[in-house]
Formats: structure tokens, C-alpha cells, sequence
């Protein structure tokens, strides 16, 4: 590691050091990502990244337990192998058992279930030889974001997770945000997805969010990315694939549909996007998951 790279790192590091970590019952976890006045950037560059969305469902029987669909989800991120990918619908099982089954490769972050640490999390899995993370946090989709808080209308509380990771190589920073919103919830999912866009706007870092969005491009919800200021992959890359994101297992037509998973990114910091997947394999005659994972490759500018 250059010079160059050694006193980013640092000043990165020392930037971070006031703020707090995981706080009590009615606090978030941890701090904000650095906001735009932040001096923790290496501009000029860019870096082209693989970044994954995976609902791993949370539940299942028989053949569609999650232990019996574990080594299928694991395959598909070897398989693909991204530079950073968010999970959703990682409940404990998931969480602590991918962790440690993919810990050759990735290291985790965000690694904090909705309830206090329980249950479902968002977590962030980043290539560890690749990156360091050099901050992390979770935050509630509501309007008390920072306490452990139901949003408007929702289920259930939900939670979005963020990394700052940065290549040990080059210097190359960006966040990714990562995020699941409600399944019932119009209002949530609304609110949810205008918080979301607020929050990227907010950093000068080039950033990325993945997620299962539980809404279509024609929603309401959708719209607020986009008249945000955030650009949508599977729209910009050169080679896309079509269909739906999530199949539930019913034999539907993959190829056809729309999806609820997406890949965003702040039209300011993207340079192109070269490809977006949707990963339709199977393993051991199944689908790891009743989600499809989603894979872009982009190139990111600061």
C-alpha cells in the first residue's frame, strides 16, 4: 500500500474517531456516514465495481429451508463473486452463518438485526483483501431514524445498513447503502424511499444502494429515486437482462415482469454502467431463494 494511501486511510480514521458506537436501547448503533463537508476524499478518481442485491428469504421448509438452500446462496455469490453485495431478509441464521461461510472471501458490516440486533438485518459483505471498511452503521426507515422505531405505516420496523469502504490499492472510497422496505405499507414504502434518496444526496462520496424494494418502477415510491437525482442500472448498462426479480417459486415466466430489487446509484457520481444481471441459476435442481439475485457492474467517479 502507497504512501498516498497510507495518509487517506489515516485521515479517514481520524475524522471517524468522535463519533459514538453501539449506543443503548434508544439509539442507532452508530454514526452517520460523513455528510457532504466531509474532507475524507480522493477525488479524480474512478473505479469500476461489482455490486450484488440477494433476498435470501428468511424462512422456509423441506427442500426450501434455509439450511438446505445455504450452499445454493453461497454458490451464487462465488459464482459472481462482487466486489460488496447487501443482503435482505437476513434473519440470525443468515446472517451469522454466511459470515462464516463465505469468511475465505468477505467480511461483513452492518451486521445488526431490526430488533436491537435481532432478527432480519441488511448487511453489507465487501471483498476483505479488497477493501477495508472504515465505518459502518444501521438506521430505522422512519422518522426518527437514528431510535429503534416503526415507520408510518409498516409491518414491522425496518432498517437500512451502510459501509465506507475503500480499496486498499487505489484509495477509492464509496458507501453502500443497503435496505429491505415494507411488503404493506404504501405510505412506508414512500417515505422510506424519499429518506433513502435524502441520504445519498447527503454524502460526497460516490455512493450505491441495493435492495428489495417491495414496489415496481411504476410505483410511487420508484419515483422518488429517480426525480431525486439517482439513477437506476438495469436502465443505464450497456447489456441488461429483463424480467422479474422475485418469482416466489410459482413457474412464472422469468424473463417477463417487472422487478422490486434494484441497483441505484447518484447520476453525479456515475460514470457507466457496463452490465446488469439477473442471476437466474439454480443449484441442486432449485432456486436458492423465491428472490432472483441482481448483479451491476459500474464504474463510479469522485
Amino acid at each position: 500500500m502507497n504512501q498516498k494511501v497510507i495518509s487517506f486511510l489515516v485521515s479517514i480514521i481520524v475524522t471517524l474517531l468522535p463519533l459514538t458506537s453501539f449506543g443503548s436501547m434508544e439509539l442507532s448503533p452508530a454514526p452517520e456516514p460523513p455528510g457532504q463537508s466531509s474532507s475524507i476524499l480522493s477525488s479524480g478518481k474512478t473505479e469500476t465495481l461489482k455490486i450484488m442485491s440477494f433476498n435470501v428469504l428468511g424462512v422456509g421448509t423441506g427442500d426450501r429451508s434455509p439450511e438446505n438452500r445455504l450452499s445454493g446462496v453461497a454458490q451464487t455469490i462465488r459464482d459472481q463473486l462482487p466486489d460488496s453485495f447487501g443482503l435482505q431478509e437476513a434473519s440470525d441464521y443468515w446472517r451469522w452463518t454466511l459470515k462464516e461461510e463465505l469468511s475465505d472471501l468477505y467480511a461483513e458490516a452492518g451486521n445488526y438485526g431490526r430488533h436491537l440486533g435481532l432478527n432480519e438485518g441488511t448487511p453489507i459483505f465487501y471483498l476483505k483483501d479488497k477493501f477495508v471498511c472504515l465505518a459502518q452503521g444501521v438506521f430505522w426507515l422512519s422518522d426518527r431514524p437514528l431510535l429503534y422505531s416503526n415507520g408510518w405505516d409498516t409491518s414491522v420496523p425496518r432498517i437500512a445498513a451502510w459501509a465506507l469502504l475503500v480499496d486498499k490499492a487505489t484509495g477509492f472510497a464509496y458507501i453502500h447503502y443497503n435496505t429491505h422496505f415494507d411488503h404493506i405499507g404504501e405510505l412506508a414504502r414512500t417515505n422510506s424511499a424519499a429518506l433513502m434518496t435524502e441520504k445519498l444526496n447527503s454524502v460526497k462520496l460516490p455512493a450505491v444502494l441495493t435492495g428489495d424494494f417491495n414496489c415496481k418502477p411504476d410505483s410511487v415510491a420508484y419515483s422518488y429515486f429517480t426525480a431525486g437525482g439517482l439513477a437506476d442500472a438495469r436502465l443505464l448498462a450497456a447489456k441488461a437482462d429483463k424480467g422479474r426479480t422475485y418469482h416466489g417459486y410459482k413457474g412464472e415466466d422469468i424473463r417477463t415482469g417487472q422487478p422490486i430489487d434494484f441497483i441505484f446509484t447518484r447520476q453525479s457520481c456515475l460514470e457507466s454502467v457496463e452490465s446488469y444481471a439477473i442471476i437466474h441459476t439454480q443449484y441442486g435442481g432449485q432456486y436458492p431463494s423465491d428472490h432472483f439475485a441482481i448483479m451491476a457492474t459500474l464504474t463510479l467517479k469522485n
